[in-house]
């Protein structure tokens, strides 16, 4: 059967719409090992390998199992990341997070960061690639996303530290006073019910929820106290409700410390700097 029968098959099966057209490309892609969508489109005439794997894959699509989970990777800043069920899927909004944070030093400075519950790696890996000069540990509470991290990193042949811990009660004392950037993309969803259902069933809730919502927040800040250096910066992903909080929560933290809020391409505040 050619790829474009069966890409018209996949499409009726799946229902059509943008996110459903992009997976299915994924998959296709995936398949024949194409590098791109404009590959995959200029050969529909071939035949389809595969086929059966194929239509399995269609069917966990369909009941809305995310395609990064299907393939068992994503891609994020241009590097291809594995993930799992136990590490959250990546977002756009995550690559801005890095984009701000890889501007905050210079290239030629060589400082110390750390990526707070970093999943499958990807701020962590992301900043290496774009600042290797920069000592960068990544912590998470879950074993089995830092080993997905690990993996990620040896695969892409980026050296990082790693970290087992519960934010950064355990990060090593020699670190004290130290660290010039603390990232983190921390949960802070309230409640499960505000999730799409389709996350609320594959991706991990420990990711994921927070109550209160500022409840990561003010344990990673809390907790970096005994690590920023003299004028360092923690840089967080948050939601756009959370600038009045957040203020209340630092104030009583660092209380001559600035905020920078800084809008994601759809015009949300979405990130905020503390500068210490």
């Amino acid at each position: 059967m050619k790829i474009q029968h069966v890409y018209q098959q996949a499409l009726q099966f799946v229902g059509i719409g943008a996110v459903d057209t992009f997976s299915i490309h994924q998959l296709l892609q995936f398949h024949h090992q194409f590098e791109s969508v404009h590959v995959l489109l200029t050969n529909l005439d071939i035949e389809m390998k595969n086929y059966s794997v194929f239509l399995e894959q269609m069917e966990r699509l369909k009941k809305g199992e995310p395609v990064a989970y299907i393939l068992g990777y994503t891609t994020f800043l241009g590097l291809q990341l594995e993930v799992i069920p136990s590490v959250l899927i990546p977002r756009q909004e995550t690559e801005e997070l890095v984009m701000h944070a890889s501007q905050l030093f210079p290239k030629t400075f060589s400082i110390n960061v750390i990526d707070v519950g970093t999943g499958s790696g990807a701020i962590a890996l992301a900043l290496k690639s774009m600042q290797p000069n920069w000592k960068i540990t990544a912590t998470d509470i879950s074993q089995a996303a830092l080993n997905v991290a690990k993996h990620n990193a040896n695969k892409l042949n980026l050296n990082l530290q790693f970290h087992l811990g519960d934010g950064l009660k355990t990060i090593d004392p020699s670190y004290e006073n130290n660290v010039e950037l603390i990232i983190s993309n921390p949960p802070y969803v309230e409640f499960e019910q505000h999730l799409d259902p389709f996350v609320q069933m594959y991706e991990p809730k420990l990711a994921l929820i927070a109550n209160p919502q500022t409840k990561f927040y003010e344990q990673y800040l809390l907790e970096g106290k005994r690590l920023i250096a003299p004028h360092g910066i923690f840089a967080f992903e948050i939601h756009p409700t959370l600038e009045a909080p957040l203020q209340k929560v630092s104030s009583l933290i660092y209380p001559s410390a600035v905020w920078k809020w800084i809008k994601d391409i759809n015009g949300k505040t979405r990130f905020g700097l503390l500068y210490t």
